[in-house]
């Protein structure tokens, strides 16, 4: 006999299958198709994280448009992505408001995020990329290629922190379909 899978997981998974999940591909091959690994310089682990740090090949390996107008690549360091981790909760707290499904306290919810770090330059101002994903499970390489998503909502969210200043500025929250 059959079994049938209750109707409470299909409809849990309907929003994860509507969701339009792809990874960056810059020669512009169609969404889905296998790009080669992009190389990690080091991960960066602390209390309640993991973080992918990208070295300055990986963030030349194609066009990615979400560096704004850079002028340059640079590999940050496991102090810049310390002391980053240090902040963003305070950052995302001041900005709740921006993200849809969660609420406070911050701390709750942001462990279970993937993170990708990726540094480039524009004005004469070195910034770090920050790329943040909720399940890794439905993520198939996150630690070697550059995943970007449409849609998803709050599930993945974008920012650039200024570690000169210590400043964090463009919150992307995904929107949802």
């Amino acid at each position: 006999m059959a079994r049938r899978l209750p109707l409470h997981l299909i409809m849990l998974m309907i929003p994860l299958l509507a969701c339009n999940y792809f990874y960056a591909v810059p020669d512009g091959s169609p969404a889905n198709t296998p790009t080669p690994s992009v190389p990690i310089v080091f991960v960066v682990t602390g209390q309640d994280f993991e973080a992918m740090v990208f070295n300055t090949e990986a963030q030349q390996f194609g066009d990615y448009t979400i560096f704004p107008n850079p002028t340059g690549y640079w590999t940050p360091s496991e102090s810049d992505i310390q002391t980053l981790e240090a902040h963003i909760e305070v950052f995302l707290t001041e900005h709740i408001e921006d993200i849809y499904q969660h609420q406070l306290p911050v701390e709750a919810w942001l462990p279970d995020y993937a993170r990708q770090y990726f540094g480039f330059e524009r004005d004469g101002e070195r910034y770090i990329y920050g790329n943040f994903l909720c399940d890794r499970d439905l993520l198939l390489d996150y630690p070697n290629q550059l995943v970007m998503v449409e849609d998803g909502g709050d599930c993945f969210f974008q920012f650039h922190y200024n570690p000169a200043t210590q400043e964090f500025s463009n919150l992307m929250v995904n929107g949802l379909a």
